[in-house]
């Protein structure tokens, strides 16, 4: 996997592929298009994996998709390890003695 920049596309299956950045306005332009035809009117796209494979799909099946960045990964598991305190110090002041062992 890149470390650098990439294009997340996730499908209404579950299914989600990391694609490469440049790949985003052809799937905006692509999921607009399917949209404003009042989702009459699809398109097929053909996208690149950043492992340089193609992709092709429906735009109707896109769900949602995001440019991540370095920048953005770090944060997100700054905020992870922010609520796992929080939660952590939650569960100490409601049940003192509490541990993630004492649950076994």
């Amino acid at each position: 996997m890149t470390h650098g920049r990439f294009l997340k596309v996730l499908l209404r299956t579950g299914d989600n592929f990391v694609c490469v950045p440049e790949d985003e306005p052809r799937v905006d332009a692509g999921v607009t298009t399917f949209l404003e035809s009042g989702e009459t009117r699809d398109v097929l796209l053909d996208l690149t994996l950043v492992e340089g494979f193609t992709f092709r799909v429906l735009a109707s099946m896109i769900f949602a998709w995001f440019i991540s960045t370095p920048e953005a990964r770090r944060n997100a598991v700054i905020l992870s390890l922010e609520q796992k305190a929080e939660d952590d110090a939650l569960k100490q002041e409601l049940n003192p003695g509490w541990s993630d062992e004492s649950i076994q």
